[in-house]
């Protein structure tokens, strides 16, 4: 790319043909920056959508203000896609719980653990985010859960936490949070419906994979 002069390749307003090198120019006005920054993510836009603010005002020719940008930018991005994905009104299977969930998740450095709240018919009465961790692992409190699953009149329940490290495989100590939530749910006559891990790539799904027992 001439770092003279940028030309787009571009038909009318049709960003679909330009480079991704060409679209982060256009948030953060930099060649340079931009070249770096495809560089610095491995050439990965799902990379560098995860990179924080400070890691990106390490690229050549970037400020501080050029990294919000790009930040909110990819934020803009993120919500479009979640925006159409709450349309769903109904969870027939762990494939539309994923996708509800997926655009919320996805591009996180922490784990969050957050949980679906269904009528008796499937429905989707809210999705709500109940807890936040660090990198490796996110605790959580059974009361919480169950108190919202009370306050909206839910008859199920689906879990779902994300794995920063894009792995979807659960741990001990997510089959010990699955087990005990699932326990306690039948105390108050709630049927916890599955426990989805979120990973770059696909899920986990504890009730596809035959290991929920409600």
């Amino acid at each position: 790319m001439n770092k003279e002069e940028l030309k787009f390749k571009l038909d009318g307003e049709n960003y679909s043909c330009v480079s991704d090198v060409e679209l982060i120019y256009t948030v953060v006005g930099s060649i340079e920056a931009a070249e770096d920054l495809y560089r610095l993510s491995g050439e990965n836009l799902n990379t560098l959508s995860k990179m924080s603010v400070n890691d990106l005002s390490r690229a050549k020719g970037m400020t501080k203000r050029k990294a919000h940008l790009l930040t909110a930018t990819m934020e803009i991005s993120r919500r479009r896609i979640g925006a159409g994905m709450s349309n769903c009104e109904k969870i027939t299977c762990s494939k539309d719980a994923y996708s509800l969930l997926f655009p919320l998740m996805a591009d996180l450095r922490h784990e969050e653990i957050w949980v679906i709240l269904l009528n008796g018919g499937a429905k989707v009465i809210k999705k709500e985010q109940l807890f936040k961790g660090g990198t490796a692992e996110c605790s959580f409190d059974i009361k919480i859960i169950l108190k919202k699953a009370i306050e909206n009149m839910a008859s199920g329940i689906i879990i779902s936490h994300n794995h920063p490290s894009g792995n979807s495989k659960p741990s001990a100590s997510d089959d010990k949070m699955t087990n005990t939530l699932s326990e306690a749910c039948k105390l108050i006559n709630i049927k916890l419906l599955d426990h989805i891990i979120v990973a770059d790539g696909g899920y986990h799904s504890y009730t596809d994979n035959g290991t929920l027992h409600s």
